[in-house]
C-alpha cells in the first residue's frame, strides 16, 4: 500500500479530518466517510476486474460525502479532497491490471 498514491492521500485526509474540532453528527459522519474512502481503496486494490471498479466507485461516493461535509463546515481541507477526487477519478477510468 506504500506505493498506492491515492490510498496514501486518503490516509492523510482521514488523519486531518480526525484532527478537526467538530462535535456531534457532523464529526461522526465525516470521520466515517473518510475512513470508508481509505478502506474501499484498500479492499479494491486487492481485487480484479469489476470488483475493483466497484470498490473504487464506492470510495468516490464516500469522498463526495467528505467533500460535502467539508463544504458545510467551510474547511480548507477541501483542496486536499479535490486532489484525491482527481486521482480516484483516474483510477475509475483506468482501474489497472486484471481489467
Amino acid at each position: 500500500m506504500k506505493n498506492f498514491r491515492t490510498y496514501q492521500m486518503a490516509l492523510e485526509l482521514a488523519g486531518a479530518v480526525r484532527g478537526l474540532t467538530l462535535k456531534g453528527e457532523v464529526r461522526d459522519q465525516i470521520e466515517r466517510a473518510a475512513l470508508s474512502v481509505v478502506l474501499n481503496l484498500a479492499e479494491g486494490s486487492g481485487r480484479k476486474g469489476k470488483d475493483r471498479l466497484q470498490f473504487f466507485r464506492i470510495a468516490m461516493g464516500s469522498l463526495k460525502e467528505v467533500q460535502a461535509c467539508l463544504d458545510v463546515i467551510k474547511s480548507p481541507l477541501g483542496e486536499m479532497a479535490d486532489r484525491i477526487a482527481g486521482s480516484l477519478y483516474r483510477l475509475i477510468k483506468n482501474p489497472g491490471p486484471g481489467f
